[in-house]
């Protein structure tokens, strides 16, 4: 489990997984990095703030952040 996240914001919609990192300290590139391979995710946006999707089922996106 990452240590350096705020917030998560994670939803589900036909078979797509929503995943929102937000970090204020300006870490949630770093942080969708760890993660984006083992999720198969797509995204990205800014250092405070990554929006992504996947179809990876969201209790294993869970249990991965």
């Amino acid at each position: 489990m990452i240590q350096d996240i705020r917030k998560v914001l994670i939803t589900t919609q036909d078979e797509t997984t929503n995943i929102a990192i937000i970090s204020p300290e300006g870490k949630a590139r770093d942080i969708y990095a760890a993660i984006q391979e083992s999720l198969e995710a797509s995204g990205g946006n800014f250092p405070k703030i990554v929006t992504a999707k996947t179809t990876t089922p969201q209790q294993k996106v869970i249990n991965t952040i």
